[in-house]
């Protein structure tokens, strides 16, 4: 059984789902289902495996459990992979650990989860009083004996439309991942787009999915509209925290668990580039670092217009 924390106020209404990666399965200005400015499927057909995965199969057993949402992805993100030691999850153990709650407020949700006895993960999710504004300020610290070193990423997945846009930074550099053809495979400014004969302000129907990304000069923050539900949201960030953004959407794949049921298009604000993986952080020296007893404290802000 689910542990679901509710939480509302006159502007804005919010689910969190603790017992799996502490995912926030709704965010809408009220509990109503087409309000949800998140993607969330539930399928009858699909057995949820277990959190234990054998060695290489943590993918599977992860996109078992996945109905989109937003988990935050830490200390790794993307595939399996080992460092120091230890061995890391796809999309990282806070995304799949079940959290705790801490306390629950008129107007807050404090959830945290300890991933390898090491990293305590705090995060509180803040609604405003009187606005449709909802802040998640996380704070990890380094509560184990040794250096730890960890990437993160707010894997958010948004309600998919054929008809919506994408609002970006004029000056933005961006590139297309690199196992992503779409006929032009070097950088770009969001201003520049067209002479490149792309577009990336609208969801590509012809593809099953596409991956592009923040590759430099972010400005911390990125826009969706969908117009399908009359939703506007602006979610922002400290560009330090999050230099890139992953931009992925996923169009009625033939995939495990969806096959072919959904629509997504997920902006996750990230601090390192698609396909890094912690192992890839270390070696590029794009990892951040926390010393025995050390925190480091983040925010991300998601609006309604």
């Amino acid at each position: 059984m689910n542990e679901i924390v509710e939480l509302a106020t006159s502007a804005l209404a919010i689910k969190i789902d603790l017992t799996r990666g502490g995912t926030i399965t709704h965010i809408g200005k009220s509990f109503d289902k087409d309000a949800n400015v998140l993607a969330w499927y539930e399928f009858d057909d699909i057995e949820e495996l277990p959190i234990e995965y054998p060695h290489g199969e943590s993918e599977h057993y992860w996109m078992s459990r996945y109905r989109g949402g937003w988990q935050l992805l830490t200390p790794s993100a993307d595939k399996e992979c080992d460092v120091g030691g230890r061995h890391h999850s796809f999309h990282g153990d806070s995304s799949i650990l079940p959290w705790r709650l801490v306390s629950k407020t008129s107007n807050a949700i404090t959830h945290d989860v300890t991933i390898f006895d090491s990293l305590h993960v705090n995060r509180v999710a803040h609604l405003e009083s009187d606005l449709p504004v909802l802040n998640v300020t996380t704070t990890i610290k380094n509560v184990g004996s040794v250096v730890e070193p960890f990437i993160k990423v707010e894997h958010i997945a948004y309600r998919g439309s054929d008809n919506g846009e994408v609002k970006g930074p004029e000056e933005t550099v961006w590139k297309f991942h690199d196992y992503v053809q779409e006929g032009y495979s070097g950088e770009f400014k969001w201003k520049d787009m067209n002479s490149h004969g792309i577009n990336i302000r609208n969801r590509n129907m012809d593809k099953e999915a596409r991956l592009v990304y923040i590759l430099r000069d972010s400005e911390g923050w990125i826009e969706w509209h969908n117009p399908d539900f009359g939703q506007r949201t602006r979610a922002s960030w400290d560009p330090k925290e999050f230099p890139h953004l992953w931009y992925w959407q996923e169009n009625g794949a033939d995939m495990f668990p969806f096959n072919g049921r959904s629509r997504i298009t997920a902006l996750e604000p990230a601090s390192v580039p698609p396909g890094t993986r912690l192992i890839g952080a270390v070696e590029q020296d794009r990892a951040s670092y926390l010393q025995p007893g050390e925190s480091h404290t983040f925010s991300i802000q998601i609006e309604l217009k």
